[in-house]
């Protein structure tokens, strides 16, 4: 079932709520079922107009309705409005982390066994959410300070994870 893939057309869909605006795709129920079927957390890797890859989750909208979030980033390099229709190819995202991690994280932990020690022990949202604060940025030496001090972090607090905390830890360092 690793290489099952599906495919569908929609339009881009915007809606307001107390965080402000979300952008979004609405998945066809017959490939929604067939996907929570097959991939057991909802993970998924999602090509945009055979262009733009993205790891990412099909989430629920109520209503058994699920969809995928578009976001800012993604929106500006497809170059959509809204309503506009892209073609989305989706397949069950196989990855350790349901996102790849950076090298220089991987490099990091490799000379830190108790940092990623404790990184294996966070939940998987936690885990993808330092990925991501480390993946979005662009110059690999921030990439590697910015893994340092995660891995600092976490050794200091014995694997628990303040998110405040690790802020102040990437302001100071």
């Amino acid at each position: 079932m690793k290489n099952k893939k599906w495919s569908f057309r929609a339009p881009v869909e915007y809606e307001t709520n107390s965080l402000g605006w979300n952008s979004f795709v609405i998945v066809p129920n017959a490939i929604s079922d067939d996907v929570r079927k097959t991939v057991k957390d909802r993970r998924i890797i999602a090509t945009f107009n055979d262009v733009i890859v993205q790891h990412c989750a099909m989430m629920p909208k109520g209503n058994d309705t699920y969809f995928i979030f578009v976001s800012k980033e993604l929106h500006k390099k497809l170059d959509i409005l809204k309503g506009e229709e892209v073609d989305i190819a989706i397949k069950p995202d196989t990855s350790k982390y349901g996102v790849p991690m950076d090298e220089e994280m991987k490099v990091v932990f490799q000379e830190e066994p108790l940092a990623f020690n404790f990184f294996e022990r966070l939940t998987p949202g936690k885990q993808r959410a330092l990925i991501h604060i480390v993946k979005k940025v662009k110059n690999p030496d921030l990439r590697i300070k910015k893994s340092l001090t995660i891995a600092e972090h976490l050794i200091r607090n014995k694997g628990k994870l303040d998110f405040k905390e690790l802020n102040e830890d990437f302001r100071r360092s």
